[in-house]
């Protein structure tokens, strides 16, 4: 029995040994058979392609007997090495490119290819064209290709996010660039400015950079911009002031750029700093740290009274803030902005028009109208020599009804003008202020429980010398140099005109006397009346139907767009709406445009700002 024991443990000891041996065999035999190779893959462009337009393009491997996949991303038929072991591979070449409505698509494949030793495989490409599916009627594809400077010249341009932004609508679209550093948009028509900013190595300061391109015009036809970028290092590390100064063209000299604020942001990063300027353009800040900064913006540039001023774009503009290392003090820039249109600080907030009904009767009282003003700006004004007026047309009539040759024009033709009072700096108005102009300076709401309103502490009055208008003399008077009425001037209660604000360029006598014209009533009789150039005007707001303006008695530059009350005598106003609050003073919302600027059918606020 023992020595069948001792039998059967030498039997599987050979098996052993000889399976130990069939492995050993078969493992050399592998090595023999399989080892590490380098293959070069070449790719061919399509019949007519020129190599460089052909896109990004994947290069995939696939092992035959493991399955293993290698890839490798193409630019414009580079060829690609892989590193392999030897065998049997699949080989599949994909890729596509933007052409706008359509989408190109590149692809070639070679089956079972053996690869023993290294060696070169090219593969042909083919070109077929499917529907672009991101494409919307009436876009252009636009390229934006950046560039490397010369600091970060030995890194990829891939993976860059570039937004471009529709100047109009301010509206981003966002691409990633391939590996040509080519980002593609597909957008409608219009005018653009691109940027970007990173790190081309993630968590490496040195390889930070910032790029900005202004004025890309996208029009019918596909196209390529070259953005630049710029590398941010080499400012030095350290802080101390700086100034820079705005320079106004020499027809704007006599305006002034004091306390206005302009905005350095550094470069790459959201971080801004405030600069603020003197009287003569040099913006200044205590201290700044070294870096790069883009400047861009606008500013006002104000005239002698504070009223009228120039809204002016700065031009893009970048900034090296270094730390100097020379002698010679380091140069001052000098950036001329550019007035692009005139704007006012005083606007209308509030024209009660509509009036209201007695409480008692029911019947129209039409005694407690008032038109309020509002100095929008962040310095005092003065209003001395100011006028308010309602135009003569008719905004409910196609033709205007009265001296509808002047409708579509750039003149204006008041239907009454009332000018405050003064000799240039009496009758100061503080920012965030307003003031209150009464038909009637009465408390309303005493002697008429359905009028929502005490005037009774307006700053002026209109006062006429007829025995039917109420003169209340604790309140200062008007100047009445016109009016259409010969009795007692009463703003119309549907509000079928249009309001403006002027600032005449001399006093008003002799402005008048250059700018009365003859004219023809709607019955034929001859009138004399004035009329005047809109570049006088400070703001402008046109009141219509509901439904909108038949005509449009101001320019469109002073508003394109109408505003309303629904009724007469429902002792409602139309208001200003409020843009913003700066500390406890209230901007409040001027785009031209009083379908947007105001409400309709508000409730009457004088002196309160309703937010």
């Amino acid at each position: 029995m023992k020595n069948k024991n001792i039998f059967y443990r030498g039997e599987l000891l050979l098996v052993g040994v000889l399976a130990f041996f069939s492995l050993f065999l078969l493992s050399c035999r592998d090595e023999e058979s399989s080892h590490d190779i380098d293959v070069e893959i070449r790719l061919t462009a399509p019949d007519g392609v020129e190599p460089l337009d052909v896109s990004d393009v994947y290069v995939v491997l696939e092992n035959v007997r493991t399955h293993r996949l290698d890839s490798a991303l193409s630019v414009a038929c580079q060829p690609l090495t892989f590193h392999v072991e030897s065998g049997n591979y699949n080989i599949q070449v994909h890729g596509k490119k933007n052409e706008g409505k359509l989408l190109a698509l590149y692809s070639g494949a070679a089956l079972r290819v053996a690869f023993s030793q290294n060696e070169r495989f090219t593969v042909s490409l083919d070109k077929s064209y499917v529907p672009n599916p991101d494409w919307v009627e009436g876009s252009i594809l636009t390229s934006i290709q950046v560039v490397l400077p010369a600091e970060l010249a030995s890194l990829s341009p891939a993976g860059i996010v570039v937004n471009l932004k529709e100047t109009v609508t301010q509206r981003v679209v966002s691409a990633v660039t391939n590996a040509q550093g080519i980002a593609e948009f597909t957008v409608v028509e219009g005018n653009y400015v691109a940027d970007c900013s990173g790190e081309l190595v993630k968590g490496r300061e040195d390889t930070r950079y910032y790029g900005h391109m202004e004025q890309i015009v996208v029009e019918t036809e596909n196209s390529v911009y070259r953005l630049v970028l710029q590398a941010l290092g080499g400012t030095g590390e350290g802080e101390e002031p700086y100034q820079l100064f705005l320079k106004l063209p020499e027809e704007y000299t006599t305006y002034s750029l004091q306390d206005e604020k302009i905005y350095l942001q550094k470069m790459g990063v959201a971080t801004t700093y405030e600069l603020m300027c003197d009287a003569e353009g040099k913006a200044s800040i205590a201290s700044l740290p070294y870096g790069f900064y883009a400047l861009q913006g606008q500013v006002s540039a104000y005239a002698s009274d504070g009223i009228r001023m120039y809204v002016c774009q700065i031009p893009y503009t970048e900034i090296r803030h270094a730390k100097e290392t020379g002698t010679e003090p380091p140069l001052v820039p000098t950036i001329e902005v550019k007035p692009s249109y005139p704007a006012s600080a005083l606007v209308f907030k509030e024209i009660y028009f509509t009036k209201s009904r007695s409480a008692a009767t029911g019947q129209m009282y039409n005694a407690d109208g008032y038109v309020e003003l509002y100095n929008n700006s962040s310095r005092p004004i003065y209003i001395d020599g100011v006028s308010v007026s309602e135009t003569y047309q008719n905004t409910a009539v196609k033709n205007g009804i009265f001296f509808p040759e002047y409708l579509n024009t750039d003149n204006v033709v008041p239907g009454f003008i009332f000018t405050f009072p003064g000799s240039g700096r009496e009758h100061r108005l503080d920012p965030g202020k307003s003031v209150i102009v009464a038909e009637n300076a009465l408390n309303h709401h005493a002697i008429n429980p359905g009028s929502p309103v005490d005037l009774s502490t307006a700053d002026f009055e209109i006062a006429e010398n007829d025995w039917r208008d109420t003169d209340t003399p604790e309140v200062p008077n008007m100047i009445n140099y016109f009016s259409y009425t010969k009795t007692v001037t009463s703003f119309h209660n549907r509000g079928y005109k249009a309001w403006f604000i002027t600032k005449a360029d001399k006093p008003m006598p002799e402005f008048l006397a250059e700018h009365i014209t003859d004219a023809i009533n709607p019955n034929g009789s001859s009138t004399k009346i004035y009329v005047y150039s809109s570049r006088y005007v400070l703001d402008g707001v046109i009141v219509a139907k509901p439904s909108g303006p038949l005509c449009r008695p101001l320019p469109a530059h002073l508003d394109v767009g109408y505003t309303y009350c629904t009724k007469a005598n429902i002792a409602k106003t139309i208001r200003r709406k409020v843009a913003r609050k700066e500390g406890d003073r209230y901007i409040l919302q001027d785009t031209n445009n009083s379908s947007v600027d105001f409400i309709p059918d508000s409730q009457p606020s004088p002196r309160v700002v309703l937010e």
